[in-house]
């Protein structure tokens, strides 16, 4: 589950910041590739259309990188189901 939510945030990324997905990195801040502020917000509005959640503002602000989106998403999404009789 984890790395298709992972590539489903950078392909919202991808997305808004008009770049080649294999050009986004997980581990690196916003800062380190450039992403602005404007984008940070535009991403966020595009997850929480894309998931159906809401992100508080104040965690929004304290996000910096596509592995901290992807660990919050993690936290706000329900797991998924256990497969029959296991």
């Amino acid at each position: 589950m984890e790395l298709e939510l992972a590539e489903k945030v950078v392909g919202i990324v991808a997305a808004v910041t008009r770049r080649a997905p294999e050009g986004i990195r997980r581990d690196a801040t916003f800062d380190e590739q450039g992403i602005d502020s404007l984008d940070r917000i535009n991403i966020l509005f595009e997850l929480e259309s894309a998931f159906n959640i809401s992100i508080p503002d104040e965690e929004a602000r304290n996000i910096r990188s596509i592995d901290e989106i992807v660990e919050r998403l993690k936290a706000r999404l329900p797991a998924p189901a256990e497969s029959a009789g296991a």
